[in-house]
């Protein structure tokens, strides 16, 4: 009697991708159905908020984790080589433009853990000038984007970045590739699984853990 074929970690790999896509999938299903309900009516800070704590983040972190398995598990890539930039020819004199708005990008680096204790460090506190101050002291020149258009902007990072997974991860493998040659790719990981809030899901939460340890795992197999 034939045995039936044991599952190998490659499909186990295959199988949890499957996972992280269908969840990711669900999310973002999930935000444009709410998206679309509004006809057109803009998102609240309120919704937006809630929207991004319980929906996007969680994607992210699941996407983000993903794209890096898929790094790890591509064929080694060549070490990139920095070349010298080439001289630009002089460009004829013309009227100025705008630059074009940069199109969002999805963020394989999650947010640095806040310090302990809510101090401020000497450079980020506000800065504060007098009439007829002469020192260099100036008020900050840009404030952070409103919470809609964060959300938007990352919503459609977040898009972006599920439909073309493959490409990103072949990119972060060539990154990875460099920083082999320099033994610290382990740093382009997450050391853990962020904390999620508590609307998350167990099964989510045991996925994302899932991920975190695969891809922490396809990283030392790359590095040894």
């Amino acid at each position: 009697m034939d045995t039936p074929p044991q599952p190998t970690e490659d499909d186990a790999i295959d199988a949890l991708l499957e996972q992280a896509r269908q969840f990711v999938l669900g999310l973002i299903l999930y935000i444009d159905g709410i998206v679309q309900r509004l006809n057109g009516v803009p998102l609240s800070e309120r919704l937006a908020r809630h929207l991004m704590r319980h929906a996007l983040i969680p994607a992210e972190i699941a996407l983000r984790r993903a794209i890096f398995i898929l790094a790890a598990d591509l064929p080694p890539q060549p070490v990139p080589t920095r070349k010298p930039p080439a001289k630009a020819p002089p460009r004829p004199s013309q009227s100025r433009e705008a630059p074009a708005a940069k199109p969002p990008s999805f963020r394989m680096a999650e947010p640095a853990k806040r310090k302990a204790g809510g101090y401020a460090s000497a450079s980020q506190l506000p800065r504060i000038s007098f009439p007829g101050d002469a020192s260099d002291l100036r008020a900050p020149t840009s404030w952070p984007r409103p919470i809609t258009e964060t959300f938007a902007r990352r919503l459609s990072a977040l898009h972006v970045a599920f439909d073309n997974a493959l490409p990103l991860a072949k990119r972060w493998a060539r990154r990875l590739a460099s920083r082999l040659a320099r033994k610290d790719a382990a740093k382009l990981l997450p050391a853990t699984a962020p904390r999620l809030p508590k609307s998350v899901p167990e099964e989510a939460r045991d996925l994302i853990r899932e991920l975190t340890d695969f891809a922490h795992q396809g990283f030392a197999l790359n590095s040894s």
